[in-house]
C-alpha cells in the first residue's frame, strides 16, 4: 500500500480563481495542482488519474446528462408552442395596426372619455377589425359609422329634394 502526503498550499485569489475555472469540467483542484506537480518534476502523468472516473460512469453519466437535456427541451418547445398559440389569439382580437392597414383607410384611435367599443351594430360596423363597433359613450351608445352613414344620407336627401 503506497503512502500519502497530504501538503496545504497557500494560493492568491487570482491563481485560486484560475484553478477553479479549470475545475469547472469535473476535475478536483487537487486533482490539478497534483497533476502540474508532477509534470513539473517531470514524472510520467500519461496513466489514468484517480480522479478520472471509469468510462462506463462517464458514459453513464453523459447519458443521463442527455435524457435531461431532452426533456428540458421538450418543455420549453411545449411553453414556446403554447405562447405563439396564446399571440395569435391576442393578435386576432387587437385591431390592425396602422402600419397594417392599407393606405387610405387610416382610421385614428378614439378618445375613450367621448367613445367605447361596443356590441357589433346591426350594420355590422367593425372597428378595425375588433369585431365591436365604435359607439358614443352616453345612455344612448349609438355606432358612429351608422351615424355618419345616416347624416351623409339625409344631406344627399336634401340635394335631391332641394
Amino acid at each position: 500500500m503506497a503512502v500519502e502526503h497530504r501538503v496545504t498550499i497557500r494560493l492568491s485569489p487570482v491563481l485560486y480563481g484560475h484553478l477553479v475555472t479549470r475545475s469547472l469540467d469535473g476535475q478536483p483542484v487537487a486533482a490539478i495542482v497534483r497533476q502540474a506537480l508532477a509534470l513539473y518534476l517531470g514524472e510520467d502523468t500519461s496513466t489514468r488519474q484517480p480522479w478520472q472516473p471509469p468510462l462506463a460512469d462517464t458514459a453513464a453519466g453523459l447519458a443521463a446528462e442527455l435524457a435531461a437535456i431532452q426533456s428540458r427541451l421538450a418543455a420549453v418547445e411545449q411553453r414556446l408552442e403554447g405562447l405563439e398559440a396564446s399571440r395569435a389569439l391576442v393578435e386576432k382580437r387587437q385591431p390592425a395596426r396602422q402600419s397594417d392597414r392599407p393606405t387610405g383607410s387610416v382610421t385614428p384611435a378614439f378618445d375613450p372619455t367621448r367613445y367605447r367599443l361596443g356590441k357589433l351594430c346591426p350594420r355590422g360596423h367593425d372597428w378595425q377589425g375588433s369585431g365591436q363597433s365604435l359607439r358614443v359613450r352616453n345612455k344612448a351608445g349609438y355606432c358612429l359609422a351608422c351615424q355618419a352613414e345616416d347624416a351623409r344620407a339625409s344631406r344627399a336627401a336634401k340635394r335631391q329634394g332641394g
